[in-house]
């Protein structure tokens, strides 16, 4: 019986070029901490894209934002208090133009709601890279709401990143979650599905190719959707 489900988000509920993405997004950030003063905008977008990998690589000592400004203190000689309000107003003002990369997935709002009429627990297991105002912006260009999920992580809260399966592992804790009552959702074998296994997670793998893969659950966004109107 399935009680909880953890959503991956880009891929899964959002459409998104990450290519396109990341060009976009890494350069509006950019430009918004060149006004701190740091003029070589192609450098600090390389800086800012390499913190990924950094957080990515977290042995969960320390919180991924602690990370995150350790990282930008030793490359940038930014403090955390000097980045703080700037990242705050970037993400509730210049962030939302990355949303052009992006599109919904039709019907997976109304899947989200359907889930919720169900009684089962969601939770966000969108990569815990971002404060949660970007997070939570990124779910509006879902057409989806922070009141949808149980959970929702952020770099200030999670110690540990996809696809390391302690990130999944700190929610099943935290929240007291069965394994075998839980269904992780996902377009990444990879980050999503592997570490689903390695817990005892069931799993849905969201594609439209034919695998060869060890997987619970596979289809494409519509056989879900079909999957979630048959869960009683």
């Amino acid at each position: 019986m399935i009680k909880n489900i953890f959503f991956d988000m880009d891929g899964t509920l959002l459409n998104m070029d990450e290519e396109e993405f990341v060009k976009v997004y890494y350069g509006l950030l950019a430009k918004k901490l060149a006004e701190l003063g740091y003029e070589n905008a192609k450098e600090l977008a390389k800086i800012i894209l390499s913190s990924s990998k950094i957080m990515a690589a977290n042995d969960g000592k320390k919180l991924n934002s602690e990370v995150f400004f350790d990282y930008m203190k030793k490359t940038l000689n930014f403090t955390k208090e000097e980045l703080e309000a700037p990242l705050q107003n970037f993400y509730e003002t210049d962030f939302n133009k990355a949303q052009v990369t992006t599109s919904k997935i039709e019907g997976m709002d109304a899947a989200i709601k359907t889930l919720k009429a169900k009684g089962i627990r969601l939770f966000l297991t969108t990569n815990p890279m971002f404060p949660k105002v970007a997070i939570v912006e990124r779910l509006h260009w879902a057409g989806l709401d922070e009141n949808d999920f149980d959970y929702i992580p952020s770099y200030d809260t999670c110690r540990f990143a996809k696809p390391n399966p302690g990130y999944y592992e700190d929610v099943i804790k935290n929240f007291n979650l069965n394994p075998s009552e839980t269904l992780l959702v996902g377009n990444d074998y990879e980050k999503d599905i592997i570490p689903a296994f390695k817990l005892g997670l069931r799993s849905y793998y969201l594609t439209q190719d034919n695998i060869d893969k060890k997987v619970d659950l596979v289809g494409t966004h519509k056989d879900f959707m079909e999957f979630v109107n048959g869960i009683k």
